[in-house]
């Protein structure tokens, strides 16, 4: 659920880290079985904690990226959709059956402890909050990036993902323990 106005950067910024916050309290509360435990081959809350990482990673690397660079994958001419049609957008193709790309997906030869992927989460939240401030409303709106399932989308629109894909992400989490 959005608290915050997230049309605002401050409210961006309060947004990504109530969200980074939610997933880190959840993961921090959970026993080792329950953040291993993954029924039915799905993903475990610890596969999806990397899943998250693994996403949100490339999305603070872009916000250090010069405009130049960011040239490459044009500009919008539209702006930015809000957080519900973005959201709405993302829901469509995720009913397609359509999943996480390799590139995107936890690596099963791995065997991060909590602590280490914790540590990770956060330290890639903070990066997050600290960047967002250094755009421009106009540039956030204007430069896009590639997102592997509904494509070149503008900054802004790749935080919104950012935070409703972590709080799908946790969801998905709450489930397993149930």
């Amino acid at each position: 659920m959005i608290t915050n106005d997230i049309k605002t950067k401050e409210g961006l910024v309060l947004e990504m880290q109530a969200a980074y916050n939610e997933v880190s309290s959840f993961i921090e509360g959970l026993d080792e079985a329950s953040y291993r435990k993954s029924p039915d081959g799905k993903w475990s809350s610890a596969d999806q904690l990397e899943h998250l990482i693994l996403s949100s990673k490339g999305v603070g690397s872009a916000l250090k990226m010069s405009k130049m660079k960011l040239m490459l994958f044009g500009k919008s001419k539209d702006g930015s959709k809000s957080y519900d049609e973005l959201f709405s957008k993302y829901k469509d193709v995720l009913n397609t059956g359509m999943k996480a790309p390799p590139n995107f997906s936890p690596d099963p030869d791995q065997n991060f402890s909590k602590d280490e992927l914790l540590g990770n989460w956060n330290m890639i939240g903070r990066k997050l909050a600290d960047r967002i401030p250094l755009w421009t409303d106009k540039d956030l709106d204007s430069y896009r990036l590639p997102h592997p399932a509904i494509g070149k989308i503008t900054i802004r629109e790749m935080l919104y993902f950012t935070i409703f894909h972590a709080r799908h992400h946790l969801n998905s989490m709450k489930l397993l323990i149930d």
